[in-house]
């Protein structure tokens, strides 16, 4: 994006940067919200608030979710 800019500034060449919050606040340091982020993936929030309404580990794991990680190796672990 920098690159994109720079090259807007030195050619004079006018480019529309449509990006959301989450990408310009990180530009000027300011902290990131759930909201910035929900803005760009709405599947992404309404499964979060989903998890974050689990009152119970049954709740929990009645909603099928998994913690994992891809290891270097490629592999995924499971975080338990």
């Amino acid at each position: 994006v920098g690159m994109l800019m720079g090259a807007s500034i030195r050619t004079d060449a006018c480019i529309e940067l449509d990006l959301p919050g989450l990408v310009w606040k990180q530009f000027v340091g300011e902290e990131c919200v759930r909201e910035d982020v929900a803005a760009v993936d709405e599947v992404w929030n309404k499964d979060l608030q989903g998890c974050l309404g689990a009152k119970s580990k049954e709740e929990w794991e009645g909603m099928g979710k998994k913690w994992v990680v891809k290891s270097f190796t490629g592999r995924i672990l499971d975080l338990v």
